[in-house]
């Protein structure tokens, strides 16, 4: 019988070539997909996870500049150009919610010499992945009503070669719950950086400025090879300047204790070193520190640079066992005293827990000559005046009457007297505050007319022109005294929650005179104008 083998089983058979092509090809378009998948799930994976890593960089950044209080946290305009590219040095203004300068919740950056947000611009590395910080501190437009300010985190970054940014922002006020936030400036009083000679004296002075509830503070230096023993300005001989008088501080473990200070007041310390004769020559920094007491977290510090060198020039500062700055020299001889009368001047009226606080209105230089009169003179803050004699202010014009000579205001020379106080922090002013000036007819008539206009603005830390509190006339008709007679008008600050004003801005007040040249008297025991301020915080 014939058999045919072509009748095996179909179980036998392989696949063709046709088939495995086929089979290759829809596996290939398989594990394509499942790559392309796999790849954007790990790119969302490492996307994820560099957010997670800037969110949580940006809340530990927030919640450190929180932790420096209110008063530490402003910004410094020395820092603003650096790194920065959003150009804050030409605005000094920020919108937390588009990080930029020109958005539609732009808002003043809260700005300080002393302040702790420095530098503003950081960097870290988390990963492999680098993440800037820039942290900003601004004014809030939108509060009204209390004292607050806005901290603002922005973190940059890059993943998968697109640009990445995470902002948090929170707010801030001078107050919190339990005991008071210690609340205080610590700032120079002189120049921060001296040479003195081997086996010379040197002395910084240095203001602390109590915002808050009452509090003492230690005072402390660290750097340079030099001992500093402080001091406070507490002498009746020399105030505003160290002299043998003034006593030193207790010593306590950290350094000096310097208080009780009481709210709204301002206490000036110096730090005294002693150069040894055979002292290393070298330039060093010392960096002052303050430590509230109340709680020793809150902290400010001053950096100073110091050089000794023997071929300095300048003259040691007195040492507590030698004599006062001398009294006018013999050749300086007052003027004639002028005489005096009776006037009204309005009075002060704070708000609350406001208090009325006294600005005195100073000459620009000693008190104990002839001076040319300066265009913008100095307001002290709680600093009485100590001249028992009233010198001539403005000698290229009234070479022989004591005072400071003003022309009317159609003559272009001496028109105006200024006086200016910069605010080292953030103040609020709430009720009504009072200007008191004395004034006399030049010629020396009772029956000249005067008409005075004094002017109170505030003025940015450059000087420019922010609000115009107050534009008075004071006086008309016959001024009915030969000599001086006190005046004033009273300077409101808003109504209900009164003024604020920023930190390192001025207050500013002019004055100018219509009609007859006229003088005006201060800077003495006998007249001694002010302005009174109704301070609810700062100062």
């Amino acid at each position: 019988m014939f058999c045919s083998r072509l009748n095996r089983p179909h179980g036998d058979d392989g696949f063709s070539l046709l088939e495995s092509v086929v089979a290759l090809s829809i596996a290939g378009v398989i594990f394509t997909a499942f790559g392309a998948s796999l790849l954007s799930a790990m790119r969302s994976v490492v996307i994820a996870r560099t957010v997670q890593q800037s969110s949580n960089i940006a809340d530990q950044s927030l919640e450190s500049m929180r932790s420096l209080g209110y008063d530490a946290n402003a910004m410094r305009a020395s820092d603003l150009g650096t790194n920065e590219p959003l150009a804050l040095a030409g605005c000094s203004c920020f919108d937390p919610k588009t990080n930029s300068v020109s958005g539609p919740g732009t808002e003043p950056l809260a700005l300080d010499a002393a302040g702790g947000i420095f530098p503003h611009v950081t960097t870290t590395t988390t990963n492999a992945t680098v993440y800037t910080i820039r942290r900003y501190v601004t004014l809030p437009t939108d509060i009204t009503g209390v004292a607050t300010k806005r901290l603002t985190v922005v973190v940059t970054w890059q993943t998968a070669g697109a640009a990445r940014k995470q902002i948090v922002s929170s707010t801030i006020t001078p107050t919190r719950s339990g005991l008071p936030l210690p609340d205080f400036k610590f700032t120079p009083k002189s120049a921060t950086a001296d040479c003195v000679s081997p086996g010379g004296v040197k002395i910084f002075g240095f203001a602390v400025a109590n915002n808050g509830a009452r509090d003492s503070w230690i005072a402390s230096s660290t750097g340079g090879t030099e001992s500093w023993d402080f001091y406070g300005d507490d002498g009746p001989s020399s105030p505003g300047v160290y002299g043998i008088d003034d006593t030193e501080l207790s010593a306590v473990v950290g350094g000096s204790l310097l208080g009780p200070i009481e709210p709204t007041t301002t206490q000036t310390i110096w730090a005294r070193a002693d150069v040894d004769a055979a002292a290393f020559t070298g330039t060093s920094t010392i960096t002052f520190k303050v430590t509230s007491v109340a709680d020793g977290t809150y902290s400010q510090t001053v950096a100073t640079t110091l050089q000794i060198a023997t071929t300095c020039t300048s003259l040691p500062v007195p040492s507590p066992t030698v004599t006062p700055s001398p009294s006018p020299t013999p050749t300086a001889i007052a003027p004639p005293q002028p005489t005096t009368c009776t006037g009204t001047v309005p009075t002060a009226s704070p708000n609350g827990s406001a208090t009325s606080t006294s600005y005195y209105l100073a000459n620009g230089s000693t008190n104990t000559n002839n001076t040319t009169a300066s265009a913008q003179l100095p307001m002290l803050r709680l600093t009485a005046p100590i001249s028992t004699s009233l010198w001539n202010y403005s000698t290229d014009l009234s070479s022989n009457t004591a005072g400071r000579y003003l022309a009317n205001t159609g003559t272009p020379t001496a028109t105006t007297a200024e006086w200016r106080y910069q605010f080292a922090g953030i103040t609020k002013l709430t009720g009504t505050g009072v200007v008191t000036l004395w004034g006399a007819p030049a010629n020396g008539s009772s029956l000249t007319s005067l008409t005075f206009t004094v002017r109170v603005r505030t003025l940015s830390s450059t000087g420019t022109v922010l609000t115009t509190v107050t534009n008075s006339t004071v006086g008309s008709g016959s001024w009915g005294c030969a000599g001086f007679k006190p005046f004033g008008a009273s300077v409101p600050f808003g109504s209900g929650s009164g003024t604020t004003i920023t930190a390192n801005s001025f207050l500013s007040v002019t004055v100018t005179v219509a009609g007859s040249p006229a003088l005006l008297a201060y800077d003495t025991t006998v007249f001694s104008p002010q302005v009174v301020l109704p301070v609810k915080s700062g100062g």
